[in-house]
């Protein structure tokens, strides 16, 4: 059994979640779980189910009631042992559970071993214990008795507990140069708390370090009004002291340079730079500065059990044809570390010597040096990309790892080359490639970002407006950079060729991905100079080594400013057409477009969205909503669907209460029609609508679809409606009478589903003038979703079984 109260409360056996009965025997269970492994009085549950102390004389028998009730529930099929009891103790009851039978007492446990961790001078495992107890949280806790009127001093102590340990995060964060990632949470913490100094501290010195030194000292000026205005107090001496340092540039600023951890298995040590020989072949040390460790990405960190990390094997991500593991024929990056004890690191193979190349970097110090002296440098272009890989991934076996590297690995060697460039090599999560300057109809340069964006776009979700982009598998992220410059070109030792190497390329751009957040590609401001005619970017980092951030590039070499979506382009324009032809005849449309679930589907969605948004002339209103499958609970057969667009439509949060939700849905039909019979009609319905976790009525629907048609001749809409497959009856029967019976709305249906939605009916969209039904073929991609889905999903249908 296990217990969930920071969100909505809820319980969960080995059979599902767990239903409770009504307000008091939910609240009676919060409030013991609250206090768990105490002895709660009687007396004080009775003050915190009837808050105010106007308790019914029947009062305690309803308490007896619903803890005889709760038992009953709580003795479900469960495989803990031991398992929770609720138990009779004097002089009231106690709920005894485990650690992990509660997210609280997790939650706890997490920020405690964090705390202490980062008191510790350990920022890395601090972010990672404090970030793994933050996302236990799934709402304001207990949100669905808050939304009764029943608020506890406890649980806004709790509420209070959560932003200290966003502060905290927040400061490993900023200790392990992580300001780029936290920004965002940062901004919307300072704006929900304004007179929290220390999260507008960590802002400020995060907008500094991301080269925004105006922004960060409007903060200051935003803080000290409020504080002088409201309370007439003055900006306390550490934050006046930051504003000087930020006034001054002051150099203790800026972010650490501590070299962070690659990412590889604990029980693997990092490569450690090629070793120079004299003329005599004596090992003399080191190349480069003392102590540099070319291997070292800042800001990775997955967790990964050593005996779960990627082996790499003949074929695999570390193989090279032709070569010996983890071998690339161009030169020496650096040799695998070995114990005291003289073997390789657990997780590499055992049949190194001692002297065996790794990462390709350049030829200097390898044992073939002998040979035709090197030519000199030329211009090229450098891409590097990393993988990685989050708890999500923890529990997969080795072999699994494997193939999903594997599988990261080649699809970024096959967008290297059919983008001209050449992979000079790939260890674990990193892959260097290199591209040759040919020509200036197509420059390396180019080539090497569209390489990148390539990458990145497989891997990735278009970023919603304003957003980052998203991962297409939980836990799985990719990081890139581009850099522009000398390389030195192939040469020939004994009849066998050298290959690319990256040399002080690679350098650099081993350097550049210590300030690249997840999802995104950086460049120089060499090649930012040579592809700004082709691509576009935004000016994101305070790094003075990757200042740019690459959004998108022009597909081919035939001219600047014509961006594509590769294979999906033509249904792009598809799409786009019937919206014109929804605006000009202004009648609802229907575009059905059929494919299975995964990243290519979602991903043309959200190109759709994003399109619309930031191309239209005409202010066009998009709503999104996905149906859940039948039976995982609230939502489930896509009852929530309607809900959920009417909410986003008038603009109410989920966690707003009921009397908010009904200002704000009034105020939408107000702005709609002027009709006061229509208002009064309309409204009930719909906030029925809203309140209900039932399938959706006729009635609700009829008055749904009709705000629908008002909003539509206010302002044209574009709904999306996502894995429609999993909708129940009503509601597809409700968007089939939307296309035919509505003439002069202009509201454009976007449905995605499977074959599913077509096997239950045969005849969607037959018949109507205005729908289309787009079928999608699989793209070169797929196989990837496909691995993913077939690692990840058996995983997360574990978890929730539990």
């Amino acid at each position: 059994m296990r217990f969930r109260l920071l969100g909505p409360l809820e319980a969960e056996n080995d059979e599902g979640l767990v239903e409770f009965g009504g307000i008091r025997q939910r609240a009676a269970l919060a409030y013991l779980l609250m206090h768990s492994n105490q002895v709660v009085s009687t007396n004080q549950l009775l003050g915190a189910l009837w808050v105010g102390g106007d308790a019914p004389t029947t009062a305690r028998k309803i308490l007896q009631n619903a803890i005889w009730r709760l038992r009953g529930a709580i003795a479900g099929p469960t495989s803990d042992s031991p398992a929770p009891r609720l138990l009779t103790r004097s002089p009231g009851y106690t709920v005894q559970v485990q650690a992990d039978q509660l997210d609280l007492l997790t939650f706890q446990q997490r920020v405690a071993a964090g705390r202490a961790a980062l008191a510790g001078g350990d920022p890395q495992t601090a972010r990672v214990l404090l970030s793994g107890a933050l996302s236990l949280w799934r709402g304001p806790v207990l949100a669905d008795l808050v939304e009764e009127g029943i608020c506890w001093p406890e649980a806004t102590a709790l509420q209070n507990k959560r932003v200290d340990v966003m502060e905290d995060r927040f400061d490993a964060e900023l200790a392990c140069g992580g300001h780029q990632s936290i920004l965002h949470d940062l901004k919307a913490l300072v704006a929900a708390e304004p007179l929290r100094e220390r999260a507008s501290r960590q802002l400020m010195l995060a907008l500094y370090r991301c080269g925004r030194q105006a922004e960060a000292l409007s903060v200051y000026g935003r803080v000290r009004e409020e504080l002088v205005g409201g309370l007439g107090l003055e900006p306390s001496l550490e934050l006046q002291r930051l504003q000087q340092s930020v006034l001054n540039q002051d150099p203790a600023l800026d972010p650490p340079r501590a070299p962070q951890s690659l990412g590889l298995p604990a029980s693997v040590t990092v490569l450690r730079p090629a070793r120079e020989r004299d003329g005599d072949g004596a090992d003399v040390g080191p190349a480069g500065p003392a102590g540099h460790n070319p291997v070292s990405p800042a800001g990775y960190n997955p967790v990964i059990p050593a005996e779960h990390a990627p082996r790499y094997t003949p074929g695999g991500a570390g193989h090279t044809p032709g070569g010996a593991r983890g071998h690339n024929p161009g030169g020496s990056f650096g040799s695998i570390s070995r114990s005291a004890s003289g073997s390789t690191a657990a997780g590499l193979s055992h049949d190194f010597p001692d002297d065996t190349p790794g990462f390709v970097y350049d030829n200097v110090g390898t044992d073939d040096a002998v040979g035709p002296a090197p030519a000199p440098p030329r211009p090229a272009s450098a891409l590097l990309v990393r993988f990685g890989f989050g708890p999500e991934f923890g529990g997969l076996p080795p072999e699994d790892m494997d193939r999903a590297l594997d599988a990261l690995t080649m699809l970024a060697r096959e967008k290297v080359e059919a983008h001209g460039g050449t992979v000079a090599s790939s260890l674990g999560s990193l892959l260097l490639g290199l591209f040759e300057d040919d020509g200036p109809e197509d420059p390396a340069a180019v080539r090497a970002a569209r390489a990148a964006a390539a990458v990145r776009d497989c891997l990735t979700l278009p970023a919603p407006p304003g957003g980052p982009r998203l991962p297409v598998a939980e836990g799985l992220s990719v990081y890139g950079a581009v850099c522009t410059g000398p390389a030195a070109p192939p040469r020939n030792t004994g009849g066998t060729n050298t290959g690319w190497s990256g040399g002080g390329l690679a350098d650099d751009c081993q350097a550049m991905l210590a300030s690249v957040a997840a999802g995104e590609v950086h460049v120089c401001d060499t090649t930012h100079r040579l592809t700004e005619a082709h691509a576009t970017y935004r000016h994101a980092c305070a790094s003075a080594s990757a200042p740019w951030e690459l959004l998108s590039v022009a597909d081919g070499p035939g001219g600047p400013g014509v961006l594509t979506y590769g294979d999906r382009e033509c249904e792009l324009d598809l799409m786009r057409s019937m919206l014109s032809r929804t605006r000009r005849r202004s009648a609802p449309h229907m575009v059905t477009v059929l494919g299975s679930p995964g990243r290519g589907r979602t991903q043309l969605l959200m190109e759709f969205q994003r399109r619309v948004e930031e191309g239209e002339t005409e202010k066009v209103r998009v709503l999104t909503a996905t149906a859940a499958p039948a039976g995982s609970g609230t939502g489930g057969g896509g009852a929530r669907m309607p809900a959920d667009v009417l909410a986003a439509y008038c603009g109410i949060r989920a966690e707003e209460g009921t009397m908010m939700s009904s200002v704000r849905l009034d105020g939408a039909i107000a702005r709609l029609t002027d009709d006061e019979d229509t208002r009064r009609r309309l409204l009930p319905a719909l906030r029925s609508l809203l309140r209900s976790a039932e399938p959706v009525g006729e009635e609700s629907l009829a008055a749904w679809r009709e705000f629908l048609a008002l909003a539509a001749r206010a302002e044209p809409l574009v709904m999306i409606w996502d894995d429609l497959h999993h909708a129940d009856a009503p509601l597809l029967d409700a968007l089939d009478r939307t296309i035919a019976e509505l003439s002069d709305v202009p509201v454009l249906h976007v449905v995605a589903a499977d074959d599913r939605l077509l096997a239950r009916r045969p005849h969607w969209s037959a018949g109507h003038p205005h729908t289309l039904v787009i079928s999608l073929l699989p793209v070169a991609d797929d196989a990837l979703d496909r691995l993913l889905e077939s690692l990840l999903l058996p995983k997360r249908e574990t978890e929730l079984a539990r």
